[in-house]
């Protein structure tokens, strides 16, 4: 595991945006101020920025609030972060950083039809994590493309269907911790009912100017019978347990996490028919996190016990299934237990 914390790169990829990334992810303190005398006397230090963080806390992004700063193609900053010294230690340190942006020339031929026509209107862009069918225990995604004026949300419209008229309903709508420009609308949702998730054009703006263009977006949710659930039970357990839920066997997604302080019953719900599998970290410091051994402390890697049954679940119904700490399970190498099954089927063929 990588522990040196330095800044790995920074960039402007955007008119509007400084990117900075870090080596791995922690607690970065990244400070930026303008430098140059002609921003000094007219930018507040203290508020020109809007801060972005990466889910995985690594990559620090810089909103640019100020149209007098932006429309700088070059910019020079004093960037304060910390890093780690020669002695491993984390001191604050004072970097100078120049960023250069330049619009990139339009073709001669576009410009002048452009001038000839209508300008098309640029609106700003909105993702929307839902299709046609909507999962019972899912919350919808909402992610602009740029960070927003928070005022315009009350514009969101979410629609149900009852007794064949679309009537609007309550819902909640929370932002990510890290990423100011996700939000999550919550609802609780009635089996197998039509919804509708409508966002009128011009309703909600971002904080450069630009409003959305209209969005609709139509669905059903399914049916409870369409799920199944996998009910562990977990024995023995001698510190904290962090339940993973996963398929696949070289290349493994974890799909569900559920932590417990000992023995318990843990459920994964809402599942899809397919083929699951269950591991276990002995998460001894119950931190929430698997960690690696320390060589100077004599630290052993916290243990994982992989439980070798595959689950194979169906639509409605459940899958009741005992994992013992204390017991040492072996978990079959994937590709010799597919040599298997293929000697298997050739010495059927050779009968």
């Amino acid at each position: 595991e990588k522990t040196q914390l330095y800044l790995v790169d920074e960039a402007r990829k955007e008119r509007e945006r400084l990117d900075f990334t870090f080596s791995i992810p922690a607690e970065h303190q990244l400070k930026v101020r303008l430098l140059g005398l002609h921003l000094l006397d007219k930018v507040s230090q203290d508020d020109w920025y809007i801060e972005e963080r990466s889910a995985g806390r690594d990559t620090i992004q810089l909103w640019i609030k100020d149209s007098l700063v932006y429309k700088i193609d070059s910019l020079v900053a004093e960037a304060s972060y910390l890093r780690t010294d020669s002695l491993g230690k984390r001191v604050l340190l004072a970097d100078t950083i120049k960023f250069y942006y330049k619009d990139k020339p339009e073709p001669k031929g576009k410009r002048k039809k452009e001038q000839d026509s209508i300008p098309v209107i640029k609106f700003m862009e909105i993702s929307a994590g839902v299709g046609s069918t909507m999962d019972l225990n899912k919350n919808i995604t909402l992610e602009f493309d740029r960070p927003i004026v928070e005022d315009g949300l009350k514009n969101i419209q979410l629609l149900e269907m009852v007794d064949s008229v679309l009537t609007p309903v309550d819902f909640s709508l929370k932002h990510d911790s890290l990423k100011i420009r996700k939000y999550y609308l919550g609802y609780k949702w009635k089996p197998e009912t039509e919804y509708r998730l409508s966002i009128d054009s011009m309703g909600i703006y971002s904080i450069y100017g630009l409003y959305n263009n209209k969005l609709v977006k139509d669905f059903k949710t399914k049916a409870v019978e369409d799920y199944g659930n996998i009910i562990v039970n977990v024995s023995e357990a001698t510190t904290p347990i962090i339940l993973q839920l996963y398929q696949g066997d070289k290349d493994i997604k974890v799909l569900e996490e559920r932590t417990i302080k000992g023995n318990g019953k843990v459920v994964f719900d809402y599942l899809g028919e397919g083929t699951y599998m269950i591991r276990a970290i002995l998460d001894r410091n119950g931190n929430g996190k698997w960690d690696t051994g320390n060589y100077l402390k004599h630290l052993q890697p916290e243990e994982v016990k992989y439980l070798p049954t595959e689950i194979k679940l169906k639509k409605n119904f459940d899958v009741e299934q005992d994992f013992d700490m204390s017991k040492t399970y072996k978990r079959e190498d994937p590709s010799k237990r597919k040599n298997t099954e293929g000697d298997k089927k050739r010495n059927r063929a050779n009968r």
